[in-house]
Order: structure tokens, then C-alpha cells, then sequence
């Protein structure tokens, strides 16, 4: 799962909150503009660094969205965009797996498999006594 708020900011995060603390600690005092001054500085990078982050975030979403569906792959285009809608449901697919284990990824495989599945547990090859009828 991609996430917009990465280490990189979190940790810049942290140094704007270290230098607010460190302004307020010294208000009042002859070096207060200097802390100040640092603070407003880390408080623009980190707008920056957001913005910049969420725009290439949305940009990695819309590829992968329009990746699934040049893939003819609908399932997962349609389960980002749910993730992205949070509705709060748990859209993430169950694992399904082909007769020799391996798990099944693409929707139209997903899709086969279950036909083969329901293929034979109802398409049952019985045999009639004759002489019931």
C-alpha cells in the first residue's frame, strides 16, 4: 500500500517540532528571532515536502489505476479506488489459488478458477439404473 506520509517527512516533522520547542524555550530572550526564524523555516519545508509528496502519490495512484484497467484487470482498479473512496470495508481479496497452489493474482484468472471450481462441484457425472426409471 503506497501512503503519501512517508519516513522522510515524519522525520522533518519531528525537527519542526523539536525547533518550536526550542523557539519557545527562548522567547523573550536576545536569540529568539534566530529560533523563530529556524522554525518558520522547517514549517515551509514541510508544507512543501507535503504537497509535493501527495502530488506524486495521486500521480502513483492514477497509474496504477489506469494500468489494472489497460490490463483488463477491473478488480483491482476498482478495490484502489475503494481503498482511496474509505468506506471503511475490507476490500483486499482473499487469497485464491489454481489445483497446484499457486495464488491467483489476475482478476481474469481469479475468474476462471472459480468457474472451474463451481464446474466441479455441480457438473458431477452421475450414473442412472435403468431400471429405477
Amino acid at each position: 500500500t503506497k501512503e503519501w506520509f512517508t519516513q522522510e517527512i515524519a522525520d522533518i516533522v519531528d525537527k519542526k517540532a523539536e525547533a518550536y520547542v526550542q523557539w519557545q524555550r527562548h522567547r523573550g530572550m536576545v536569540e529568539e528571532n534566530k529560533y523563530r526564524d529556524h522554525y518558520r523555516t522547517l514549517a515551509k519545508m514541510v508544507k512543501n515536502k507535503v504537497e509535493a509528496r501527495q502530488r506524486e502519490y495521486w500521480q502513483e495512484i492514477s497509474v496504477d489505476i489506469e494500468n489494472a484497467v489497460k490490463d483488463h484487470d477491473p478488480a483491482t482498479a476498482f478495490q484502489i479506488i475503494r481503498r482511496l473512496r474509505g468506506n471503511g470495508m475490507n476490500t483486499e481479496h482473499i487469497a485464491i489459488h489454481d489445483k497446484d497452489g499457486n495464488i491467483l493474482t489476475n482478476s481474469e484468472d481469479r475468474l476462471h478458477r472459480w468457474r472451474e471450481y463451481f464446474d466441479e462441484m455441480f457438473n458431477v457425472n452421475t450414473v442412472v439404473d435403468e431400471r429405477i426409471l
